[in-house]
């Protein structure tokens, strides 16, 4: 399945398809803010935790509504691979 540079918009984020992990198992996202699209961070998968995570860039910040859409998305990545839809 490829899905390359398709773009998902949350909460005013836009998650971004940017590759896939080394090992090409896995989806690597970019974040970036709404219309200026200043990158805010990834998601990607970590081995340690065995989901989606987020890995912000260095100074940003973040509202409840803004972490809920990024926790939201990382759940909804992290079933799709458990049940081998990636």
């Amino acid at each position: 399945m490829e899905i390359y540079g398709v773009e998902r918009v949350v909460k005013g984020m836009q998650f971004r398809h940017v590759g896939y992990s080394l090992q090409r198992k896995t989806l690597c996202w970019n974040v970036e803010a709404g219309v200026c699209r200043s990158l805010l961070g990834e998601v990607k998968w970590s081995h340690r935790w065995v989901r989606y995570c987020f890995f912000p860039v260095d100074g940003s910040y973040y509202d409840q509504n803004r972490l809920r859409g990024i926790a939201d998305f990382c759940e909804e990545f992290t079933r799709r691979q458990k049940e081998g839809r990636l």
